[in-house]
């Protein structure tokens, strides 16, 4: 539905059947694409280039989410995973808080969103010392 909002150019709908569709199922990167590219069309880069992050981190090569996150503003600080690895990503704090965020999000009652935000805590504070 988000994909034909977006063709009808009706952008606050795309959004609406996008998030929607997220709570649903968020590992469906198409729709990570869709959401941020309506909410690019909107101005509201931040979303959007917080949108097309999380798609990134399902799809790290997606050329759309990748175009997406280029036009939205995003790409400031584009980290290249074939150079540093997992490494390198753990220490970029925006990509940190990012994640947080989004476990932060996430159903507090599952316990392997305990278990990620255990991870990543720990793992921040390793960068720390």
């Amino acid at each position: 539905m988000a994909a034909a909002c977006l063709g009808l150019k009706e952008n606050e709908a795309a959004i609406a059947f996008g998030r929607q569709a997220l709570s649903l199922n968020s590992s469906y990167v198409k729709t990570f694409s869709r959401l941020g590219t309506a909410l690019s069309n909107l101005g509201r880069k931040k979303e959007a280039t917080e949108i097309f992050e999380r798609g990134l981190l399902l799809e790290p090569e997606n050329a759309l989410l990748k175009k997406g996150l280029r036009e939205s503003g995003g790409d400031k600080q584009e980290v290249d995973l074939s150079s540093g690895g997992i490494d390198k990503l753990l220490q970029n704090p925006q990509l940190m808080n990012l994640a947080m965020n989004m476990l932060g999000n996430m159903s507090k009652d599952s316990d392997m969103m305990t278990q990620m935000k255990e991870t990543l805590s720990g793992l921040e504070g390793d960068k720390k010392n």
